[in-house]
């Protein structure tokens, strides 16, 4: 906190806060600091720190509000290693709602950019074989998808 007595205006700094102490369990002084920075620069796309918040808290449809506002103001041709990581996100938390039609619309988006992983390709899979549903019964694959959407919120 020191760092914003030596410049108040730095917002990267108001982020930085707002992920340290997502990481330290305290979503309330997260959220604190993440709406001080959009309140300062309200032009700046600070969604995606405040969408990572709710994902931390296992709200997915709060989440995936902000991941999707946070998509529309992106650069896509700067940021498309960012852009794909947010639809994974955006897929993954949709997957966990039981919404097979946005996990599809989500999946072919990744597909077009050739962006996968393992949690990914195993989506993949399901969704050609039309078993998204019977995979989201698997409890031990359900538990990596929760253990994936926490990992990420650490970034």
């Amino acid at each position: 906190l020191k760092v914003l007595e030596l410049d108040p205006n730095s917002f990267t700094m108001y982020s930085n806060i707002s992920n340290v102490y997502l990481l330290l369990n305290d979503t309330k002084n997260s959220f604190k600091y993440v709406n001080i920075v959009m309140t300062k620069y309200p032009k700046l796309n600070f969604y995606f720190d405040l969408a990572l918040i709710y994902d931390y808290q296992h709200k997915h449809e709060k989440a995936l509000l902000n991941y999707e506002k946070y998509i529309k103001n992106l650069d896509q041709e700067k940021l498309l290693e960012k852009y794909l990581f947010t639809i994974k996100r955006i897929l993954l938390n949709y997957l966990l709602l039981g919404n097979v039609e946005k996990t599809k619309y989500y999946l072919d988006i990744l597909q077009k950019h050739k962006s996968t992983d393992d949690v990914i390709e195993k989506v993949m899979n399901a969704s050609a074989d039309n078993t998204l549903t019977k995979l989201l019964q698997d409890t031990d694959f359900k538990a990596k998808l929760k253990v994936d959407v926490y990992k990420a919120s650490m970034i």
